[in-house]
């Protein structure tokens, strides 16, 4: 996915209504296949503290699990956006002593500092998704631990995401000039957009962002604030959804607003739901993300901390694991969902 939050991606699922929102959900199952069941190696188990329990999150559960190879567990504890909560979690999975390893998708890079400090005093590795953990702006988008005891990362940076995206918007303005935009960030306090926005603006000149909104990844959401987007925007060109949930959650109103050839939909995360509406034409494009791959690649590399081996593969830029980065009719044959 995209930065925060533009990346992140897909609708909050099913499990909020169920009570899977609360403090830990998931559970310690072992893993479905991989790679950790060498004899002699430590069982490491995992604390996945997720900044919100999404099909997103779901599918980096998943790819934990593979790179354990049953020679561990993962507990998955959701801060539904809450950067207190996700620290009182941590604390809880330190203090508990039941876990020897930490992943994290911080709910923001300064408020996942604290846990970071702590797990390193406890001795606990850490390896952060999606983005970074840090104080330092200018080092958000870094290939780099910021702080001790981070052992891996694999994140977003954004000169990747301007560069995809870049595409796709050139791709669905066509010739539109100014080509004006909704533009959808991730939630109401995301510190990401206006940066993201003015660098794609940049990149792309023809482009103009006339209004954002944000709707919490909520498809329903979308739906339900759309027509009045539309009736404030009657000449916008192109929707640039902060997931491919709410790009195709958008073609109703769309539709209902007489505005379908007009209108250009640009999801993010390249879920199997945003490539199936690409292949039918409905959305324009996506961008590729692996987030199996992705947590398998960072708990490989907790992994080797706990059992005291070098760490051979640190730092990964989370868009580029695989290719096509950028989605269209014309590749995303060549694509295959993970999420």
């Amino acid at each position: 996915m995209f930065s925060r939050r533009k990346w992140m991606m897909g609708a909050v699922v099913g499990l909020i209504a169920a009570g899977g929102i609360a403090a830990g959900c998931g559970d310690d199952d072992k893993s479905d296949g991989g790679g950790n069941g060498d004899s002699g190696a430590k069982k490491v188990n995992v604390a996945f503290l997720t900044w919100t329990y999404t099909d997103y999150a779901q599918a980096e559960e998943k790819g934990m699990k593979r790179a354990l190879g049953g020679n561990g567990s993962v507990k998955v504890f959701n801060a539904n956006f809450d950067p207190q909560a996700q620290q009182k979690q941590c604390e809880d999975a330190i203090s508990s002593g039941r876990y020897n390893a930490i992943v994290i998708t911080t709910v923001t890079q300064p408020t996942g500092v604290p846990c970071v400090k702590a797990a390193h005093a406890a001795g606990i590795p850490v390896g952060t998704l999606e983005q970074t953990i840090g104080n330092d702006p200018k080092r958000y988008y870094d290939l780099q631990p910021q702080l001790d005891g981070v052992v891996a990362v694999n994140t977003f940076p954004i000169d990747t995401q301007i560069a995809t995206q870049a595409e796709l918007v050139k791709g669905a303005c066509g010739d539109a000039n100014p080509c004006k935009a909704l533009y959808e960030t991730a939630s109401a306090d995301d510190p990401f957009s206006k940066d993201i926005i003015a660098r794609l603006e940049k990149a792309v000149p023809a482009l103009e962002v006339v209004q954002t909104f944000t709707a919490n990844f909520d498809p329903a959401e979308v739906v339900k604030v759309m027509p009045d987007l539309l009736a404030a925007n009657s000449d916008v060109n192109v929707y640039i959804a902060a997931a491919d949930s709410s790009a195709v959650a958008a073609l109703g109103p769309i539709e209902e607003a007489g505005k379908t050839a007009q209108i250009k939909l640009i999801g993010n995360g390249g879920s199997a739901t945003g490539a199936k509406a690409i292949k039918e034409g409905k959305i324009f494009g996506s961008n590729g993300n692996w987030p199996i791959t992705s947590a398998e690649q960072v708990t490989k590399a907790v992994i080797q901390a706990v059992n005291g081996e070098k760490v051979t593969n640190c730092c990964v830029d989370g868009l580029k694991i695989k290719s096509p980065q950028a989605l269209t009719k014309e590749t995303v044959d060549q694509y295959t969902p993970e999420w």
